[in-house]
C-alpha cells in the first residue's frame, strides 16, 4: 500500500519487475506466475461503501484470493479467499453488492459456485453437484449470473455447461463434441441475449459459424438431476 508520494514513486518500477520475472523464470518448477490474475472487472460503487466507483475486482488464482483494488490510491479495499477458495475464476459483482465466484477446487477434487457477502465475509449461497465429484473443473471454467437469479456454470474441461437455479435444480445442460464424437474442451461459455445473437449471425449464416458447426456439435441432454 502506498502512503506518500515518495513511496508512490517506488511502488512500480517496470524494469525491476521485468528483471524479477526473468530471474524467476530461470528457477525450476516455473515459479514466475506468482499471481495468475485471471479476472479484472471495473466495479460500480459498493452499496455499503466497501469500495468506490472505478475500483477493480481481481482474481489471483495462485493466491486463492479475490480482491478489490483502488488503483489510484494503491490500496487494497477488500480481499477474501485463502483457506476457502482453490484456483478460482470469474468473480462477478451482483446488483446487491455480493460477489459470485467459481471455485475450481483444484485442491479438493470438486468445484462449486459461491455467493459471498463481502461486508460480513460469509458465504451466502453455494452450488455443489451431487455427488460433488461430478463437477470438477481444476482449470478454466466460470459462473455467470443470469437475469432472474439462475447461474450459468462452465464445466470447461468436461466440455459442458449447465444452468442451475438457486434451489440447485438443473434447468438444462449442453455438451460440446468434435465431429469425431470426442469431448471438446473450452475456456468458458457465456450467455448472449437473442438480439445480440441475431445481430452477429445476421440473416445469412456467417462462414465462420458454418466452419465451427462442421468441427463441433452440441448435445442437449435431459436435465442431469438436482444437487445441494
Amino acid at each position: 500500500m502506498r502512503t506518500s508520494s515518495s513511496e508512490s514513486s517506488k511502488f512500480v518500477r517496470p524494469h525491476c519487475c521485468r528483471e524479477a520475472s526473468r530471474l524467476l523464470r530461470d528457477l525450476p518448477d516455473s515459479p514466475a506466475d506468482l499471481l495468475h490474475t485471471n479476472t479484472l472487472e471495473i466495479l460500480p460503487p459498493h452499496p455499503g461503501g466497501l469500495w468506490g466507483d472505478g475500483d477493480v475486482l481481481v482474481s489471483m488464482r495462485e493466491l486463492d484470493t479475490i480482491a478489490v483494488l483502488d488503483l489510484s490510491a494503491g490500496a487494497v479495499r477488500w480481499w477474501w479467499g485463502p483457506d476457502e477458495l482453490s484456483g478460482q475464476h470469474q468473480p462477478t459483482m451482483l446488483a446487491d453488492g455480493n460477489l459470485l465466484v467459481f471455485d475450481n477446487g483444484r485442491h479438493r477434487d470438486h468445484s462449486r459456485v459461491l455467493e459471498i457477502d463481502p461486508a460480513h465475509r460469509t458465504v451466502m449461497w453455494q452450488y455443489r453437484a451431487n455427488p460433488p465429484r461430478t463437477l470438477f473443473c481444476p482449470v478454466a471454467g466460470g459462473a455467470q449470473p443470469l437475469p432472474g437469479g439462475n447461474v450459468l456454470i462452465s464445466d470447461a474441461q468436461a466440455g459442458r455447461a449447465l444452468e442451475v437455479t438457486r434451489d440447485a435444480d438443473t434447468v438444462w445442460a449442453v455438451r460440446t463434441l468434435t465431429a469425431a464424437g470426442e469431448t471438446a474442451q473450452f475456456y468458458r461459455m457465456a450467455a448472449v441475449p437473442d438480439h445480440v445473437t441475431a445481430a452477429v449471425i445476421g440473416p445469412t449464416e456467417h462462414p465462420a459459424t458454418l466452419a465451427a458447426r462442421d468441427m463441433l456439435r452440441c448435445q442437449l441432454p435431459a436435465p442431469i438431476g438436482t444437487s445441494r
